[in-house]
């Protein structure tokens, strides 16, 4: 045992382990705390779990309960105020947006208490593959806009949905991406966090938008989980989320016929399909993957 672990608890080691990615330890200790580790006969890949798992699902659990609770206020206002045509449509969600402000302060409190900025995804990333990506999804908004032919020309409308589908990518993504991703990566697995976290994405647009645009909504949300998984930064995903809804506006939110909406869930698998089978940066986003990060240190 070195001296300078002599004093320190399991727990305490466990901490400084978990919390690796701090600036403040140096690559040299980071090992040294893993052969200590070791050398206790500690069990990284398991000890390390169980000591934060309860705390990763009541986080888990909070987080669902907010948007759960924000979802239920805004299908009260979409059913109390159906939305006919864009100025109705103006209104509905600067109604819903009061209700968006509060999940969004609670969503950001949650996460930050639980998870780094970097954990979360707010890091750099490639660019080139995952804005390759985002430029083949927003053409498929591209192929919408010049087939409905209906475009938003009222300014005032327009700065409004800049400012409100804003709030909605960042406080989707930072919920979606970054907060859930984190918590089903911890709790269960890679899997669990992209394709969980992509069915929960489709639930929370349940009820808001129609079924058939549901299989699109859950393409993007994988889509957006895959670039996640290899290191794209948090920030490009909300840009191209924002972009994205940004069409809604612009084509005044006329809806689109069942032909149009089944082409552009068959185009959406091609961004998809890209995001798979594209490599990335192998990053360690498991902080208990002790293996995989000493390969890294080596």
């Amino acid at each position: 045992m070195e001296d300078g672990f002599i004093n320190m608890s399991d727990s305490e080691l466990e901490t400084i382990w978990r919390d690796r990615s701090n600036s403040k330890y140096s690559k040299a200790y980071i090992e040294s705390v893993h052969q200590e580790i070791l050398n206790r006969n500690l069990s990284l890949s398991s000890t390390a779990v169980l000591t934060n798992k309860s705390k990763w699902t009541k986080a888990f659990g909070m987080g669902c309960a907010f948007w759960f609770l924000y979802i239920g206020c805004r299908d009260s206002v979409v059913f109390f105020y159906p939305a006919h045509n864009a100025e109705s449509f103006f209104y509905q969600d600067w109604l819903i947006t009061c209700f968006r402000l509060p999940l969004f302060l609670a969503i950001i409190i949650l996460a930050r208490k639980t998870y780094s900025l970097h954990e979360l995804g707010f890091r750099k990333g490639p660019l080139l593959v995952p804005v390759m990506v985002g430029v083949l999804i927003i053409s498929v908004k591209f192929i919408n806009l010049f087939t409905l032919g209906s475009i938003q020309s009222n300014l005032n409308y327009f700065i409004s949905g800049l400012t409100i589908n804003l709030l909605i990518a960042v406080s989707e993504e930072i919920s979606f991406r970054g907060f859930f991703y984190n918590c089903l990566l911890k709790i269960k697995n890679r899997n669990w966090a992209e394709y969980g976290g992509s069915f929960l994405f489709v639930l929370m647009h349940f009820y808001y938008l129609p079924l058939t645009d549901l299989p699109s909504v859950f393409i993007i949300g994988l889509t957006f989980a895959k670039l996640r998984s290899k290191g794209t930064s948090l920030v490009i995903l909300i840009t191209f989320h924002w972009i994205e809804d940004l069409f809604l506006f612009i084509h005044s939110k006329k809806p689109l016929n069942n032909a149009m909406i089944l082409l552009d869930t068959i185009l959406y698998l091609i961004p998809l399909g890209v995001a798979i089978y594209w490599k990335g940066n192998e990053k360690i986003d498991d902080p208990t993957d002790a293996n995989a990060l000493l390969a890294k240190l080596k």
